[in-house]
């Protein structure tokens, strides 16, 4: 799961609304936020945020 995808999104947009689009469950959710970060989350990541800079870019198209 891409926690930064999540932490991105608005302070006031319901995480329930993120769990049921991306098929996430809350306790899956919430046991992410206590792991460590390893290199692969950290690329995954950078990779993730490339991508939404892209389509944050394009205006959503």
């Amino acid at each position: 799961m891409n926690l930064n995808l999540f932490m991105s999104m608005p302070k006031n947009f319901p995480l329930a609304v993120l769990f049921s689009l991306t098929f996430v469950s809350s306790s899956g959710y919430y046991t992410c936020l206590k792991r460590y970060a390893t290199p692969r989350v950290d690329r995954d990541e950078e990779f993730y945020r490339l991508i939404l800079d892209v389509f944050n870019d394009s205006n959503g198209i």
